[in-house]
């Protein structure tokens, strides 16, 4: 009700956010729920793959997938638990040929003298992962790894002993001060006198260790034949007691990831993947964007001339109008232009050749004008070389220069002791183009 209006609620469906994949009792269980403490059974099946619906589980493999062993480790300043854990598994031979590609995790749960003056040592909680394991056990989306003892809770604060069934298989759980420490799965198939006897050995053998000590009662998770109730005490020195409820389960802190190295290469080879698909794309992108800029550097051009001829459009009637006026005036320059007048560039021509200082001893014998070229001939008896100096005296005359275009070297023959040369030079004026069906005569 919000300000005293009543409103109807609709039916809301609850979505889990957290998923743990636990081998149960007889067969692999699917937990739900949105805490670790409000989790509830949603189904169950043979093969863990087939809970494996939803990402982002939580999967606990089964004893059988690991070892585990509590250690004792002497303590060593700037040396972290972790290393001296790996030099006491490696030393035991639990890391296999290759300690490197080893998967395990350790835990520490306490601290106290070596004694005899030594220092002090630390107990750690280990477990390592097998090499092989099952296929089924291999999946994806998971997103911890863990084992069952560390997601249930202690039963106390002591040294506690927990028995449980896991596929088929008893399995004794042993938790010092609230943590777990080890997991045993029992060789004997049925609970009866072989299986408190192996329990008893056990323990027997953690408290000569100094691992596990005090402990005096074991919790049953599992139901226990009433024939057996009194063995415990006569062979194990313990006292049963039967779990009540459903199981509640605890994630602890630091989380542990047993990853498997086959999930671990997978993901490596996904993410490398990954990242090779986004350099090519980033390089496609990038090569996309240069020949975009490359084309923009074409398009644009043309774009700009193509608005500039649209702009153009209207003058260029009057352009070519212009155009063939000016081409025309240049075609009768011989007429319109006085300084290139025949008159005027046969006294040019003459020049060189006129006056008291001229020491080119040259006689002109025709001159030629047309619109079209100028041909000037001549002979002279004091050689090749003074053509050649009247050629470039012409070729260089401001006033003829521009007018003709000069030969480099005239045409020159021999008449006895003369010299006859004759000169062509093209006009630089436009010549009229053409027409078809005539001929030049």
């Amino acid at each position: 009700m919000k300000n005293g209006t009543p409103r109807t609620q609709g039916k809301e469906t609850e979505v889990p956010v957290l998923s743990l994949i636990f081998p149960g009792p007889e067969k692999w269980e699917l937990w739900q729920g949105p805490s670790p403490e409000a989790l509830a059974p949603a189904s169950s099946a043979e093969k863990p793959g087939d809970l494996a619906k939803n990402r982002g589980e939580i999967f606990c493999f089964p004893g059988s997938a690991f070892s585990s062993l509590p250690l004792w480790s002497p303590v060593a300043d700037g040396i972290p638990a972790r290393e001296q854990a790996a030099l006491n598994l490696e030393g035991r031979g639990l890391l296999g040929a290759d300690p490197g590609s080893a998967v395990w995790a350790v835990d520490v749960i306490r601290r106290q003298p070596a004694g005899s003056g030594e220092g002090e040592r630390e107990l750690s909680a280990s477990a390592v992962l097998h090499l092989q394991l099952s296929p089924d056990w291999i999946l994806e989306g998971i997103r911890r790894h863990e084992i069952p003892g560390r997601v249930l809770p202690a039963p106390g604060t002591g040294p506690s002993v927990v028995l449980r069934r896991e596929l088929g298989r008893y399995v004794l759980d042993l938790y010092d001060r609230g943590r777990w420490l080890h997991s045993q799965t029992l060789l004997a198939r049925e609970m009866g006198e072989e299986a408190v006897r192996e329990i008893g050995l056990l323990l027997s053998q953690m408290e000569n260790e100094g691992v596990f000590q005090g402990c005096t009662e074991m919790v049953a998770a599992t139901p226990v034949p009433a024939a057996v109730w009194e063995i415990f005490h006569r062979l194990a020195n313990l006292r049963p007691a039967q779990g009540q409820g459903k199981p509640a389960f605890l994630l602890r802190d630091p989380a542990w990831d047993l990853l498997p190295k086959e999930v671990a290469d997978r993901r490596q080879s996904q993410k490398t993947q990954k990242r090779i698909r986004t350099m090519v794309t980033w390089a496609v992108g990038a090569d996309l964007a240069l020949w975009g800029l490359a084309l923009l550097f074409v398009i644009v051009p043309s774009l700009r001339l193509g608005w500039l001829e649209h702009g153009l459009a209207p003058l260029r009637p009057e352009y070519r109008r212009l155009f063939q006026t000016k081409k025309t005036w240049e075609e009768l320059r011989s007429l319109t232009d006085p300084a290139g007048s025949a008159l005027e560039v046969l006294h040019q021509v003459a020049a060189p050749l006129s006056g008291d200082r001229s020491k080119m001893a040259i006689k002109l014998t025709s001159f030629t004008y047309s619109p079209a070229e100028l041909v000037v001939q001549g002979v002279t008896a004091q050689g090749e070389q003074v053509i050649a100096d009247y050629l470039s005296a012409l070729s260089s005359h401001p006033a003829l220069r521009d007018l003709y275009a000069w030969p480099p070297k005239a045409h020159v023959e021999g008449q006895g002791q003369n010299f006859l040369f004759t000169i062509t030079a093209p006009s630089t004026a436009p010549q009229p183009e053409k027409k078809e069906g005539t001929q030049s005569r």
